[in-house]
């Protein structure tokens, strides 16, 4: 089938997706799967391939973001039964005013950004920051403040593989690149702050009940702040230490530590030793039940959140084995956009296959050759992918999924506030980059 009826066949779908989902409310599960089915066949796609990309997809999105989620909600029901959660939250929200709260969730989300990879990051502390909400800031913004902050960190600082092996493929300088992100970065929160005072805030949002407000935890534990952080700290240590095993300059090198690192720091490791650590403050009158009910209690709060991600993951997986992606690609720089061609390549890719990583990959490498010719900066190139691949955040992306099931938004509402707002900070983020263009090339 010609590329270019690909094209009408991808956005066709994508509008009877939305359609159902949000105007029929059609289980989404049932929808992405659909999806899925219906772009293989119309784009031609081989019968065999069309199961094998569903299965592939969606095996190795719940190899890795399926069981981190499982992991985080199971850390999360246990501080809340043992009244760790509410007594970690209420410790260090006595140290922040009401009013700073937003601008200390940002500050923490780039903190994160610098080590751990955006979903871990999100899991680790969404639980924990749903008890910041006030009544001038609900919950719901207060997630979509902690996942935009963490994403945008993760997308444009330069302490990520994705990140450094754009840096590498247009031989950028590391430390050009952090300047940029840096100030990409606070232009793009100061938008983002703007949009949520003077829309976001004007309007009457609901305030969703998110996955850890389903019911009143009973508290049998007296639990001492500083005892109940310990797990969340924990984790968040061992997955810092292998962010930092992975910074470009190798500080513990390539040998034996290093290994070590990188398995301990692994998410699904880390969590796992965090939801340890989590029973050491369960009573032993208890401990049984936490083993089982407990833990069984998040494994299906966790379910659909994992479900929907991996769906996600699998429809991308379509898109992405299709020639469609290669041909908007190829399409887009044969063009002289100049030092929009990275943006725009990094933000199809992103919409097409939901993935970040490929995004980056994929944007980074068709450009790199044409660096010269387009009279673009390598440096700002850098931050002109990051950026095309942070704002789009759509229904084949699995942290929409996450952001969507750990705050309680339907898919509506996920989209008019979540991704919006990623749309709107990474525009922004975009516009430095093309000021910068302007004097740099």
């Amino acid at each position: 089938m010609a590329s270019a009826n690909l094209i009408v066949i991808f956005i066709a779908i994508v509008i009877l997706a939305l359609f159902l989902i949000i105007r029929f409310n059609v289980n989404s599960l049932f929808v992405l799967t659909g999806a899925l089915f219906l772009f293989g066949l119309l784009s031609g796609t081989a019968l065999q391939d069309i199961t094998t990309a569903f299965r592939s997809g969606f095996g190795s999105t719940a190899g890795y973001i399926g069981i981190v989620i499982a992991e985080g909600v199971m850390l999360a029901v246990i501080m809340e039964r043992t009244g760790a959660m509410k007594s970690a939250a209420t410790y260090a929200a006595a140290f922040i005013s009401k009013d700073k709260r937003p601008f200390a969730i940002c500050a923490f989300a780039l903190f994160l950004a610098f080590f751990i990879p955006p979903e871990a990051a999100f899991i680790l502390s969404a639980p924990f920051v749903s008890h910041f909400s006030t009544r001038k800031i609900p919950s719901t913004l207060i997630f979509v403040i902690l996942s935009v902050s963490i994403y945008l960190g993760y997308a444009l600082l330069p302490f990520n593989q994705s990140v450094l092996n754009s840096a590498s493929v247009l031989n950028a300088q590391v430390w050009k690149v952090f300047i940029i992100a840096l100030i990409s970065i606070t232009f793009a929160l100061f938008c983002g702050y703007l949009w949520i005072k003077f829309v976001l805030l004007k309007e009457d949002l609901p305030d969703f009940e998110n996955l850890f407000t389903e019911e009143e935890y009973f508290t049998t534990n007296s639990v001492y702040p500083l005892e109940a952080l310990l797990p969340p700290v924990i984790t968040l240590l061992l997955m810092m230490l292998r962010g930092i095993a992975l910074f470009s300059i190798k500080p513990f090198g390539t040998g034996d530590f290093f290994t070590f690192a990188l398995f301990v720091g692994d998410p699904i490791f880390a969590f796992f030793i965090g939801i340890v650590c989590s029973l050491l403050l369960v009573k032993r009158i208890h401990f049984r039940e936490a083993l089982s009910k407990w833990l069984f209690e998040a494994m299906v709060r966790s379910s659909s959140i994992i479900l929907f991600a991996c769906a996600g993951g699998a429809f991308g997986t379509m898109v992405k084995n299709s020639s469609l992606m290669n041909y908007i690609v190829t399409l887009i720089s044969g063009t002289q956009l100049s030092i929009f061609v990275p943006f725009v390549i990094a933000a199809v890719v992103k919409l097409l296959t939901g993935s970040f990583a490929i995004a980056v990959v994929t944007a980074s490498s068709v450009v790199a050759p044409s660096l010269a010719i387009l009279n673009i900066d390598p440096v700002l190139s850098v931050a002109a992918v990051g950026s095309g691949a942070f704002m789009v955040s759509f229904i084949n992306d699995p942290f929409f999924w996450i952001v969507s099931g750990f705050s309680g938004m339907d898919e509506k509402y996920t989209l008019k506030i979540y991704s919006l707002l990623a749309l709107i900070m990474g525009l922004a983020s975009f516009a430095i980059v093309a000021i910068g263009s302007i004097f740099i090339g």
